[in-house]
């Protein structure tokens, strides 16, 4: 009964192994940074975000759920003047939040896209940015791999046109959802999404592509409970190196942001 206790006890472990929380990688040396955070439209912890934004200087913020109030209070700040090439993107059915980019280099808007999606020119090359904002729970399980999907699609349609992609932001999905397991691998039998969107895309988990481990985001304004779902993701597709991603905790907001260093056609 001991050793089969013990067996028990090493096999609960080595499944466990994947949920050890991953260490603070190092900044990368080159590239460009890219910040990104669910602010769930709530203008709370503004000042924070000043501050962490002030201390990190990324080079391209990528804000999902960012109210009026927040957007006006960076305007106000001079945190983001360094980044004057914006996009926003507003939610179908409050119009006043969505997805704000903010990028030192030109930002244009790509069209005809299942969802927003922008181009940059980044250091070393251009690159596709899609950010994400899947739909909760509370609004349907079909929403969500509705939107996962069209993330899918787009990363999938532009990487067929040449431009290494990289999909940022909430996904709400962790790594073992399997809408989110079919983005990233194509899922368990190698399918992909309907029509095989994700497999043509090619995208692989930042996190693991850096040699981290398990990064959990949410929730993270219940102390003294840490996080413990790993939702909000950098993905990336072939040509675009990831040099490190790490969380960072900004005041005031139920997620951590991710800070992923990346670099395009090495």
């Amino acid at each position: 009964m001991a050793l089969a206790a013990v067996a028990g006890l090493v096999l609960q472990l080595s499944w466990a192994s994947g949920y050890v929380p991953a260490r603070t990688l190092a900044a990368g040396p080159v590239g460009t940074s890219l910040f990104t955070l669910n602010a769930r439209c709530d203008s709370s912890g503004r000042e924070d975000l000043v501050m962490v934004l002030g201390e990190q200087q990324p080079g391209v913020v990528v804000i999902v759920g960012a109210p009026e109030r927040l957007r006006e209070h960076l305007d106000e700040s001079g945190v983001l003047d360094g980044h004057p090439y914006r996009a926003f993107f507003p939610m179908g059915h409050l119009p006043s939040c969505g997805t704000a980019v903010y990028a030192r280099v030109p930002v244009e808007e790509v069209g005809d896209s299942p969802v927003p999606a922008v181009r940059l020119e980044v250091e070393f090359g251009p690159v596709v940015l899609v950010p994400a904002d899947v739909p909760g729970p509370q609004d349907g399980v079909a929403a969500r791999e509705q939107e996962i999907a069209a993330l899918g699609e787009t990363a999938a349609g532009q990487v067929a046109a040449g431009w290494p992609v990289v999909v940022a932001g909430d996904f709400n999905a962790v790594r073992e959802h399997l809408p989110f397991r079919r983005l990233v691998d194509g899922g368990v039998d190698g399918g992909g999404l309907a029509g095989g969107e994700s497999a043509g895309a090619g995208l692989v988990n930042a996190a693991e592509a850096a040699g981290g481990g398990w990064m959990p985001t949410y929730r993270a304004d219940r102390p003294p409970w840490p996080p413990v779902l790993e939702i909000d993701h950098v993905l990336v597709s072939g040509g675009v190196e990831v040099g490190s991603i790490e969380t960072v905790r900004v005041g005031g907001h139920a997620h951590l942001a991710l800070l992923a260093w990346v670099r395009v056609g090495q």
